[in-house]
């Protein structure tokens, strides 16, 4: 079942999501390759996820460029990287 799920988005998790510290609002989590790559769609805002393997994680805003950041657990079950928080089930791995 893995290798039929490898390189197909599995649907979105709903979420809270917020930016920057502004409010929470809803947001869906897109698994796109387990453990590495994700998509979150906010509004009218669009979020890729990647993470190397070896900690490194760079996320970018559209079509924007790569940022480099370091995820953080910012409260208990509040998941940042760099000014993007998200909030609920987070499929992870």
């Amino acid at each position: 079942m893995l290798l039929l799920t490898i390189g197909m988005a599995i649907p979105g998790v709903a979420q809270e999501c917020q930016r920057r510290g502004g409010p929470w609002q809803r947001c869906s989590l897109n698994w796109i390759d387990p453990g590495r790559r994700w998509d979150l769609h906010m509004q009218d805002q669009h979020w890729q996820i990647s993470h190397d393997g070896t900690g490194t994680v760079q996320i970018r805003e559209s079509e924007g460029e790569w940022l480099t950041t370091e995820p953080r657990w910012d409260s208990p079950g509040v998941l940042c990287w760099g000014p993007l928080c998200t909030r609920g089930p987070l499929p992870l791995d």
